[in-house]
């Protein structure tokens, strides 16, 4: 079996609606600037849709005072300006024909309904309104809404089986084969080129970790890396692999009954690892306790059927997955503080989410830790998000909001609950924090600074994007175990 993905199913380069002058170089550190107000003027010109001059603003008030307090908050800013006119390049008019070729019944005023109601990404560029180019998936999830268009592949029922699998036998193993590759394209023949690729690291569910193949002169970082990787230091055009097996187990466990809780309780590790004050920390500029963070915190708390970390937890599950829909999301750097964008608008993505529960777990104070890397199950593989959380006499528990959302919106409430304190054993784990950094520096903003997925590529300094670098993550081989046995 050979099950890859290469890229986001329906992403297309379209180009730029309009050109930006091009940024000065930025770095992780002025990412963290995100936090800090923008001046007024570049904001209203961003929103009124004039990228150029909001870059032009950016440019002159640096100029103006390059040791300024802003000057960080202004680079990242004129940085994703620049990015922003490519990110939404759909014209919203092409949409709906997009949407009519594919079989919907809608006109254009139906299309900007739609974008009106929040089920369309737009932004409003030079006047005109864009939307992201992948926005016809998002649109498949909400098929009903849109007459005649198909809906979205369902991907619940082998879940659904799996979820039943595991409550009858207490779990779920599994041994998976991966293969990461890179293929620099854009690189001159004495170019110095710098390659990331991202492995599996350990975890609680992780076991058995063997690098079984990788291309010559490798640095490997260590297991326990927050976000593990395998780097090149190269030259020209290069394609470069690794290939990795693991084991991963899945408990099952209830944690919506009394005699589940306690089963669990039982059952718990003694050798788990304990939380530290990170996991109750906020961490800028995204997991940070905003007004918003501490309003919702206050819903979930009252919700919640008492003040335990399971309880808390459980309430900010519920919140989550019932007040937020799934919508595919730009590049993460175009969002200001993720939690707030996504309680704020009620739409997110499996990252967003899962940055939205940790937030509101630390602020109730329950501990709670990121956890990325791919969802591989049988017929697919793809980039994924989830978290984990910790809970007094039973250690930590997994939850994904993303899966839960969708097993909301299809109406099946035990697959809902399923997906909190379990995960199905499909997961490769590669990074261990949110926005975590390489074991070696980078020269250059990295084109993902928040997670790890696909991999990170440098030419002469420069990051590479889009067509400059071809990723590829292939599904090899997936073994199932039997549970219980090692």
């Amino acid at each position: 079996m050979t099950v890859s993905w290469s890229g986001h199913g329906g992403r297309r380069d379209l180009g730029a609606p309009l050109e930006v002058p091009a940024p000065p170089a930025v770095n992780e550190a002025d990412v963290r600037a995100l936090g800090l107000a923008l001046p007024v003027q570049v904001v209203r010109a961003k929103e009124a849709g004039y990228l150029v001059q909001a870059a032009e603003l950016c440019r002159d008030l640096i100029e103006r005072d390059p040791a300024s307090l802003l000057a960080a908050r202004l680079r990242i800013e004129w940085y994703r300006l620049a990015r922003l006119a490519s990110t939404y390049c759909l014209p919203l008019g092409q949409l709906a024909e997009e949407l009519r070729a594919a079989g919907a019944a809608c006109t254009d005023d139906e299309v900007r309904e739609l974008a009106r109601r929040g089920r369309i990404d737009v932004r409003i560029i030079g006047g005109k309104p864009y939307a992201l180019p992948y926005s016809l998936d998002t649109l498949r999830l909400y098929a009903a809404e849109v007459p005649g268009l198909a809906a979205d592949e369902d991907q619940l029922a082998e879940r659904r089986e799996l979820c039943r699998e595991m409550k009858r036998v207490g779990g779920a193993s599994r041994r998976i084969t991966v293969r990461a590759t890179l293929e620099v394209v854009d690189a001159g023949p004495q170019d110095e080129v710098l390659i990331w690729l991202p492995v599996v690291a350990a975890a609680p569910q992780v076991s058995q970790i063997e690098v079984l193949a990788c291309s010559p002169d490798a640095e490997l970082a260590a297991a326990t890396a927050l976000a593990r990787t395998v780097s090149w230091r190269c030259t020209g055009p290069v394609s470069r692999s690794v290939t990795y097996r693991y084991r991963v187990d899945a408990p099952w466990r209830d944690l919506w009954s009394a005699e589940g809780i306690e089963r669990a309780r039982v059952a718990a590790s003694a050798d788990a690892s304990a939380p530290t004050p990170a996991d109750l920390a906020e961490e800028e500029p995204h997991l940070v306790f905003t007004p918003l963070v501490r309003a919702v915190a206050r819903r979930v708390r009252a919700a919640a059927r008492d003040e335990s970390p399971l309880e808390l937890a459980r309430a900010a599950y519920d919140y989550v997955t019932k007040h937020v829909c799934y919508r595919y999301q730009p590049e993460y750097i175009q969002l200001d503080v993720i939690p707030d964008y996504c309680l704020a608008t009620g739409y997110g993505d499996c990252g967003v989410m899962a940055a939205t529960f940790i937030t509101l777990c630390r602020c109730l104070g329950v501990p709670a830790r990121w956890q990325s890397g791919l969802f591989a199950a049988p017929d697919c593989i793809s980039p994924h998000d989830w978290v984990m959380f910790y809970v007094p006499g039973i250690g930590w528990l997994w939850a994904d909001c993303s899966f839960g959302i969708s097993a909301h919106r299809a109406g099946d409430e035990e697959l809902r609950q399923f997906y909190f304190g379990n995960l199905d054993p499909w997961r490769t784990v590669c990074n261990r924090a949110f926005f975590a950094p390489f074991e070696h520096p980078v020269p250059a903003l990295r084109m993902d600074p928040y997670d790890n997925q696909m991999g990170e590529a440098f030419c002469a300094g420069r990051t590479l994007e889009g067509d400059g670098a071809k990723r590829t993550v292939e599904l090899l081989e997936m073994e199932e175990l039997a549970w219980g046995e090692r």
